[in-house]
């Protein structure tokens, strides 16, 4: 809360609301949000007196679920979208490390031991999907994986701290992967990923079979037929794909190949739950 005073009278008072979606019972729910907010902001007598200022900075995913409440009129709130590009990141990383160090490090990379040093600071904003808040997760968590490394600490930071440090934070913040089914293309997070057609269909296929399909359904749904399809040009495709929608195409999260059966999808948008394959 912030307090404007001139002489001994207050003549406004802002409350600011934030980090709703923090807590183990909000993270991953948009309507337990709403349900706690609805209170303050079905009561326009409160929200619209003079010398009283609300601010809220909520997740886009809150956003459906506030217009769904009758209660809400949203009409008369003010919303506005914020994006942060990847160089404002790299900006507030470095204004961060400046802060902390006093004014001795200003990049990752100077701390940091080859080849590791060469794209950390372009590699820990890749991994945070625009937000600010996970930058400064992951990059607390790199300190800390390091420092708590058995046995005795080197002085930088190295490749297997950041390979741990990626994987510990990929398990609670994978960004969600959704593919666009009116245009060619497909989003990791708020990424958007252009794609060819071959490519487009092909994910699209596995999500409207509910994220998995055997191969060869999969060739007849995308090529239109297995005439002439092989094994080669399925690989090569699939291979594509993975390096424009995966993090590391080398290590699969969202397109999963299932030897000597099909294809999977996961961390996907719209998916039915897995189906479980039966190997003989």
């Amino acid at each position: 809360m912030r307090l404007v005073q001139a002489s001994t009278e207050i003549q406004a008072v802002y409350v600011l609301l934030d980090r709703l979606d923090e807590t183990t019972e909000t993270a991953d729910s948009p309507e337990t949000i709403v349900a706690l907010l609805e209170p303050l902001l079905a009561n326009l007598t409160l929200v619209e007196m003079a010398g009283l200022a609300f601010k809220l900075f909520l997740p886009r995913s809150v956003l459906s679920a506030l217009r769904s409440r009758r209660t809400i009129r949203m009409d008369r709130f003010e919303i506005y979208d914020i994006e942060w590009e990847d160089r404002l990141l790299v900006e507030m990383l470095r204004k961060r490390l400046l802060t902390y160090s006093n004014s001795k490090i200003q990049t990752l990379a100077q701390i940091c031991a080859s080849p590791l040093a060469e794209s950390i600071d372009q590699e820990i904003v890749k991994w945070v999907d625009g937000s600010p808040r996970q930058l400064l997760q992951l990059g607390k968590l790199l300190f800390q994986v390091h420092v708590d490394r058995p046995g005795e600490i080197p002085m930088l930071l190295g490749d297997e701290d950041w390979a741990t440090a990626r994987a510990i934070f990929l398990k609670e913040h994978l960004p969600l992967l959704r593919i666009d089914e009116s245009a060619p293309q497909a989003f990791v997070g708020r990424r958007r990923i252009s794609l060819t057609a071959l490519e487009h269909s092909f994910l699209l296929a596995l999500c409207r079979s509910g994220g998995w399909c055997e191969k060869e359904k999969l060739v007849d749904q995308v090529w239109g037929g297995g005439e002439g399809v092989t094994d080669q040009a399925v690989s090569r495709l699939v291979w594509r794909i993975r390096e424009k929608i995966e993090p590391q195409p080398s290590v699969p999260t969202y397109l999963l190949t299932e030897y000597g059966f099909g294809f999977r999808l996961e961390n996907a948008a719209g998916l039915s739950p897995s189906p479980a394959v039966e190997r003989k």
